[in-house]
């Protein structure tokens, strides 16, 4: 519950039968979502307290549709099976605005040879502060199954990318089709990344690497400078080359980044003075019984 915006307000760790409660109801909403996405899921039936009542997916007989885990026919369906699997998450992402956030075969059904989503009470919306984590785990998840099960899967990024990126479902066999090979050097990179989820995030991350960029820039630079200095002819004088490195420090402090720290600091100190000025204002500001007074004598006055 923590970060959902729609239970910011409506949930209370203190009491775990509430907690219960609210648990109960996020699973009804967020499997009302998949229901209008045409994504297959359980129909939620009736939601009382912390009861909710689902439909049976199952035979005629009273047997339950097994897990993908333990389903026995995986070898005839798996290429079918893994690509209803990521053209769900895509449309959970996109149509749902959700993040299954324990995507596994340990919750997916499958029933008529189609897969069906469960257990989505911790699913959270894709504006969630973790989501992007989420979905990371997600993606490893479902990879790592179905490769064992010896299906020719996306790469862990190629499957990110495309639940995250807006695209047409009908280029999903597109990008089937420029699979990248298992254990590709990227992938084994954007496993340990850092996802950013919102600017101040991409901010912070720059300034902890903005040392490391500069002495990078200063050495390239200086770099060229030598080299540049090293293939003028004879008749150039230690001047010139003189004047290209004091040429390239001024350009050098010129373009050097801004501390987006100063510049937060800088937007608050701001923001104090407006209020400072506002409130000396509302200080000096005239009562409203005042200035109807005022208008009165000023009205009778003009008669």
């Amino acid at each position: 519950m923590s970060g959902e915006h729609r239970f910011r307000h409506g949930y209370s760790r203190s009491n775990p039968r509430k907690m219960t409660q609210t648990w109960a109801e996020k699973e009804m909403r967020n499997l009302k979502r998949l229901e209008a996405a045409g994504i297959p899921c359980p129909r939620a039936i009736l939601l009382k307290l912390q009861v909710l009542v689902l439909d049976f997916i199952g035979d005629d007989e009273g047997w339950p549709a097994p897990r993908l885990k333990v389903f026995p026919g995986i070898g005839e369906l798996k290429e079918r099976l893994y690509r209803q699997c990521v053209e769900y998450m895509h449309r959970m992402f996109h149509e749902c605005h959700l993040v299954h956030a324990d995507l596994s075969e340990y919750n997916m059904l499958v029933h008529d040879a189609n897969l069906i989503i469960i257990d989505v009470s911790q699913s959270v919306e894709h504006d969630h502060p973790h989501a992007a984590d989420f979905l990371k785990v997600d993606c490893m998840n479902v990879l790592k199954f179905f490769s064992n099960a010896g299906v020719k899967t996306l790469s862990l990024k190629q499957l990110f990318d495309f639940v995250t990126v807006s695209k047409p479902l009908d280029q999903l066999h597109a990008i089937f089709d420029a699979i990248i090979p298992e254990g590709y050097e990227e992938d084994k990179i954007f496993k340990d990344s850092f996802v950013p989820k919102t600017l101040d995030d991409i901010a912070d991350y720059e300034h902890c690497n903005v040392e490391e960029n500069e002495h990078l820039l200063a050495a390239h630079r200086e770099a060229d400078v030598a080299s540049s200095c090293g293939e003028t002819s004879s008749g150039s004088s230690d001047d010139e080359c003189d004047q290209t490195k004091s040429g390239s420090s001024d350009e050098e402090s010129d373009t050097s980044p801004k501390d987006p720290i100063d510049e937060k600091a800088k937007r608050k100190e701001n923001k104090k003075q407006v209020k400072a000025e506002n409130r000396i204002r509302r200080l000096n500001k005239m009562k409203k019984h005042e200035k109807k007074r005022a208008e009165k004598l000023t009205k009778g006055k003009k008669q």
